[in-house]
């Protein structure tokens, strides 16, 4: 029987087939060798380049909380209210921050420069600088950029929009049941209260305080004595009398008139003194951006997007061909910038007449328009800006929604800084276009307008109206028939007519307030705060102390990163 052999090549197969494997084994552990030696690698490289934004942002708050500290505790040589207050803001600033160097331990630092001032949303009291800081941890760097907002404020406004009603020309009680519920001010000038066309009280003499009945300084230009009518706080009984200046009143003094025989007007604290005289500042209309500084947006499904414009250079805002609300519109202001950040839209055509416009996300929204005879309604000679739609804010915030009307008709008016007094170039009371509100809408917002009348009927305003126009008229509850969110209505050179119903809840400034109608009324409500304000130019009147910045408050941005690197070492 024959034995089958095998090859005797088939004897190293065994041994190629080992060494294959453990080659291969090899290979595999060198491959997991070096991957965990890379991953180790990045993971470092990850944790520094997590630390490396931290310590960035470390530079930028160590600098945020040494202006604040600065700015809220100042040295000796800080002026309150002086006129170079902003450049001295301006100059610690960057004693503060210029190229400096925060030393956050082991090895690591920022370097934080400073950009500005640069002048944000055209407010005059208003300053921006760029906190840019760069962190460096070993190979890694990135750079972080923040807005810090120096923002001078006017006390909330309280030293000039602190009463009922401020006039600089008349107040016109025109019905038995008008009425005025709070406090009142002029600047010194004859201010007749006429109860009806044919009834006029004589000058009006301020009262210091209706407790001690004391007159003021009101020079008799006659020296006949002065009549006034004063009333309590709650109007149940009215008293007139004649006196000369400076007599201290007594309750014997008083003749007592029937409870509302000639209107009720509620004057609880009368002021004037020379050195409170108010000043009508002249309105600055917010710049309208070029067009090549507009970052074209559109309307997709109902909703409008703002993007931060920090990622577009050279963009200061956004433009919307047609603002149509007619279909609804949900404007997003996102969630980047802060609170009171001014996002301007601008928009080609304006078609709100119906529908609804909701705003919602961080900042405020600005909707610009500028009106001419090509795109408003005519009627004879005069001109119309229809709008019937309603507004809804997020939180009732009335800032949230801003509509500008700039005019193509007079340039911005300007104030005589000896008597307070603006300049109205004509009297013709169809020569300014008219904004017209009605169809019973809802309107939480702002409006800020060049010389534009306003015509509101039997629609809940509630928000700030700014305007340079001759004529503002209110019926049927149409402002401030919600308490809590007051009106606040400044018209310098208007006069202002309160019709049947209209019952406002804030206060108004204005050149003559007629409460024309039975059940008209103006009820002081403090506003918690005047960002408008911002608008109203004031040049400082001597002596005064009402018109002059106060207190700086400091507002942030989110905090962006503009750069990142790895630096490859040899």
């Amino acid at each position: 029987m024959k034995l089958i052999r095998p090859f005797r090549n088939n004897k190293g197969m065994a041994l190629i087939t080992v060494v294959l494997i453990f080659l291969i084994l090899v290979i595999m552990l060198g491959g997991a060798m070096f991957a965990a030696v890379v991953n180790q690698r990045n993971a470092l490289t990850a944790n520094d380049h997590t630390e490396a934004y931290y310590v960035a942002e470390s530079g930028i708050n160590t600098r945020i909380s040494q202006i604040e500290s600065y700015l809220y505790n100042p040295g000796n040589d800080y002026a309150p209210g002086s006129e170079d207050l902003k450049e001295y803001l301006a100059d610690a600033m960057f004693a503060i921050n210029a190229n400096k160097v925060v030393d956050v331990g082991d090895g690591n630092f920022a370097i934080v420069n400073v950009d500005g001032p640069l002048q944000y949303g055209d407010l005059p009291n208003a300053d921006v600088y760029v906190l840019r800081s760069t962190g460096y941890v070993r190979d890694v760097i990135r750079t972080l950029e923040v807005e810090v907002v120096i923002y001078l404020t006017y006390g909330s406004g309280d030293s000039t929009m602190n009463k009922a009603v401020i006039s600089r020309s008349s107040i016109w009680m025109r019905s038995n049941n008008g009425l005025i519920r709070g406090d009142v001010f002029t600047n010194g000038e004859a201010l007749p209260i006429n109860y009806s066309p044919s009834i006029q009280m004589g000058p009006l003499l301020h009262l210091a305080d209706k407790d001690q009945k004391t007159i003021l300084n009101k020079e008799d230009p006659d020296g006949a004595g002065n009549s006034i009518a004063i009333s309590d706080g709650f109007c149940d009984n009215i008293w007139s009398i004649a006196t000369a200046p400076g007599t201290i009143l007594t309750t014997t003094s008083y003749t007592q008139l029937p409870g509302n025989s000639l209107g009720c007007f509620a004057a609880n604290k009368m002021v004037f003194k020379e050195e409170d005289k108010r000043i009508f500042p002249s309105i600055q209309m917010p710049s309208f951006p070029t067009q090549e500084e507009l970052l074209e947006v559109f309307v997709v499904n109902g909703v409008l997007s703002l993007p931060d414009l920090r990622r577009f250079p050279g963009k200061k805002g956004y433009y919307l061909a047609t603002f149509n609300t007619s279909a609804n519109i949900r404007i997003d202001l996102g969630n980047y910038g802060y609170a009171t950040q001014v996002k301007k839209l601008v928009v080609g055509n304006l078609i709100a007449t119906s529908g609804t416009v909701r705003v919602e996300g961080t900042g405020r929204v600005m909707v610009m328009r500028k009106i001419d005879e090509t795109n408003t309604a005519r009627l004879g000679t005069k001109y119309y800006i229809p709008w019937g739609a309603n507004v809804i804010v997020q939180r009732n915030d009335p800032t949230k929604f801003i509509l500008v009307l700039d005019t193509w008709k007079i340039p911005p008016l300007q104030t005589d800084l000896n008597t307070g007094m603006m300049t109205a170039v004509t009297e013709d009371a169809s020569f300014n276009p008219e904004f017209q509100i009605s169809n019973n809408i809802s309107f939480t917002g702002s409006l800020m307008f060049g010389n534009v009348d306003v015509n509101m009927q039997n629609v809940p305003f509630k928000g700030y109206i700014i305007t340079a126009g001759g004529d503002l008229f209110f019926t049927s509850n149409s402002t401030g028939s919600v308490p809590d969110i007051p009106v606040w209505i400044y018209a310098p050179i208007a006069h202002v007519v309160l019709g049947s119903n209209a019952t406002l809840y804030g206060s108004i400034m204005a050149k003559v307030v007629e409460l024309s109608a039975n059940s008209s009324s103006v009820i002081y409500k403090r506003m918690n705060a005047l960002p408008l304000f911002d608008y109203l130019f004031y040049t400082p009147a001597s002596g005064t102390g009402n018109n002059k910045p106060e207190d700086p408050v400091i507002l942030f941005s989110n905090i962006i990163e503009i750069d990142t690197a790895v630096v490859v070492g040899p």
